[in-house]
C-alpha cells in the first residue's frame, strides 16, 4: 500500500467508470493505472461504436441471402361440354329461319334439314313444305351420311290430346365414314344452340330408331 496527500490508495486502480446520461448516452470508460507509466492511452467505447463494430461482425460472417423470385401461376377454371368442340358454327341463316318457323311467320313448312358445309358451317340443304309428313322427311335424310333435321311434328297425348311439338333430330347412321360421325357428333352443341328453345332431342343411328311409332312418339309423348 502507498500513500498519497494521507489517503490509503490501492496500488492499483484499475478502472473508473464514468456514466453520463446526457441525450447521446455514452458511457465512458477509462483504464487507468497509477502504477505503471507504460499503460496505453485510456480508451474511449461508445454504445454507437460498439454497435457498428458488432453489426460489421455479424454482417462480415452471415451468409449472404439471395431473393428469388416467386412465379404465381393462375389456374382459369374451365367448361366441360358433353361434346368436343369443333369449330363449327351455324350460319346466320339457321337462327333466323328457325325463328320464323317456331313462330309460324314466312315459309309454311313441315321440317329442315341441315348440313355441315364445309367442315365449318351448319346450313339449311332442304325444307319440306307443310304438306309433306314425317315419313317425307326420313326419306330425305341420305343413307350413309349425317344430318339435322327440325320437324314439327303432330301427334296425340296419352290422355287422347292432339298437339304438336318441334322436334331435333341427329341422324348419324352406323354406316357413315367415322370422320363425319364424329363431326357431327361435336358439332351437335352449335347446332342446338341455334335452335335454342327446341325442348325434345332424339339421336338416331337407323331407320329402327327413326320410326315413329316405336321409337319417336314415346319420347314426344313425354312432353305432350
Amino acid at each position: 500500500m502507498r500513500t498519497l496527500s494521507g489517503l490509503l490508495l490501492p496500488a492499483i486502480v484499475h478502472h473508473v467508470v464514468v456514466v453520463c446520461r446526457c441525450d447521446i448516452c455514452l458511457i465512458l470508460s477509462f483504464s487507468l493505472s497509477y502504477m505503471n507509466p507504460c499503460h496505453s492511452p485510456p480508451q474511449i467505447t461508445t454504445h454507437k461504436n460498439k454497435i457498428q463494430h458488432d453489426t460489421h461482425a455479424l454482417t462480415s460472417h452471415a451468409t449472404p441471402h439471395t431473393h428469388t423470385p416467386i412465379h404465381i401461376q393462375h389456374h382459369e377454371k374451365t367448361t366441360t361440354r358433353t361434346h368436343k368442340s369443333t369449330g363449327v358454327t351455324a350460319s346466320d341463316e339457321v337462327a333466323t329461319t328457325f325463328q320464323d318457323f317456331k313462330l309460324g311467320k314466312g315459309e309454311k313448312l313441315r321440317y329442315i334439314i341441315y348440313k355441315i358445309e364445309d367442315q365449318k358451317t351448319i346450313v339449311i340443304e332442304k325444307k319440306g313444305e307443310r304438306s309433306k309428313t314425317y315419313e317425307d322427311f326420313c326419306a330425305d335424310l341420305p343413307e350413309d351420311e349425317p344430318r339435322y333435321g327440325l320437324v314439327d311434328l303432330e301427334f296425340k297425348t296419352t290422355d287422347g290430346r292432339d298437339t304438336s311439338k318441334l322436334v331435333m333430330i341427329t341422324w348419324n347412321p352406323d354406316n357413315s365414314k367415322i370422320k363425319l360421325k364424329m363431326l357431327y357428333s361435336g358439332s351437335k352443341e352449335a347446332m342446338k344452340t341455334a335452335v335454342n328453345g327446341v325442348g325434345i332431342h332424339i339421336n338416331a343411328t337407323d331407320h329402327a330408331e327413326l320410326d315413329f311409332e316405336t321409337s319417336v312418339l314415346p319420347v314426344c309423348q313425354k312432353f305432350g
